[in-house]
């Protein structure tokens, strides 16, 4: 039996949020992906949603960029254990430090291509596995 993944994706361009869709599908298929454009948007969502596993973020959004909706998480303590994957195009050393500094668990760079991306996410959804599963004492399944 799989075990079920619940992902909230926080990603405004369509054609990324499409990319990175097809690409965890297949680094980890048992995923369940909902999709929202920005910040608020995002805290909308867990709002009034069950939480998810993990949240993967742009940092760049119109309305809310990620690293605010980041630091929103982390002052709500509902929200301050989510696990959260910054996944941008920025290399930018400033955003990198912003994003740990906000309170991101990771920072993913998105590639170009759709290999390169679903190896990305084999090794977030790895990540995901051994750190939110098995420390919250969920049973491994084969």
């Amino acid at each position: 039996m799989d075990i079920t993944h619940k992902v909230l994706l926080v990603e405004d361009q369509i054609a990324d949020a499409t990319l990175i869709k097809i690409a965890l599908a297949e680094a980890a298929p048992a995923t369940e992906i909902d999709h929202v454009v920005d910040g608020v948007a995002a805290l909308e969502y867990l709002n009034a949603n069950p939480r998810p596993d993990l949240v993967m973020m742009d940092i760049n959004m119109p309305r809310m960029n990620g690293l605010e909706c980041i630091r929103r998480l982390r002052a709500d303590e509902r929200f301050v254990t989510l696990p959260v994957v910054m996944l941008t195009t920025s290399k930018a050393e400033k955003d990198i430090k912003a994003s740990y500094a906000a309170g991101a668990n990771s920072y993913v760079t998105k590639p170009v291509g759709l290999d390169e991306m679903i190896a990305a996410l084999k090794v977030a959804d790895e990540w995901w596995f051994h750190t939110v599963l098995l420390d919250r004492g969920d049973p491994v399944q084969d």
